[in-house]
């Protein structure tokens, strides 16, 4: 009988070896690292979101007031901003005693802005105004409390 170059006569798993696959201890212990390494890094992930929540809405609170400031030196009139406590945190509502029509209505939103993260200390004002002249009524610093418990305090200078 004839064979045939090239071709074998053997399977192709015949005379190699065979890697044993991983037992079920090995890939419990492995699993257990991988939950304890992840729940080390939830932990300090939770933390890392909050301070960013924080860190937002600090500067969102800045932007409005600067953007009252901006808008009573452009429309020349006076800007009133409420701020109130609330349960979960404070609320900046930003309004004036002009007809404001067209665009301008999108400067003024009917409800009040929500911050969870922050609210304000007792010596902080309830309500200021920007005056179309540069003014700040009342000329006192802002105080406020982050949900850690920090205090932020904001400079409210008027245009000399």
């Amino acid at each position: 009988m004839l064979k045939k170059k090239g071709l074998r006569s053997k399977s192709l798993w015949v005379g190699r070896v065979r890697k044993a696959s991983l037992t079920l201890l090995e890939v419990a212990i492995a699993f257990s690292i991988l939950t304890v390494a992840g729940g080390f890094c939830a932990l300090k992930g939770a933390a890392l979101i909050a301070t960013y929540r924080i860190n937002t809405e600090l500067q969102e609170f800045k932007q409005l007031l600067a953007h009252a400031r901006t808008l009573s030196f452009t429309l020349r009139s006076d800007i009133t901003i409420d701020l109130s406590n609330r349960p979960k945190g404070c609320a900046l509502h930003m309004k004036t005693d002009e007809a404001i029509c067209g665009v301008l209505k999108r400067a003024f939103p009917a409800k009040p802005t929500q911050f969870k993260s922050l609210s304000l200390h007792e010596n902080t004002p309830s309500r200021l105004r920007f005056s179309g002249t540069g003014w700040v009524f009342p000329e006192k610093d802002l105080e406020i409390i982050d949900s850690k418990g920090r205090i932020y305090r904001m400079q409210l200078i008027n245009n000399k």
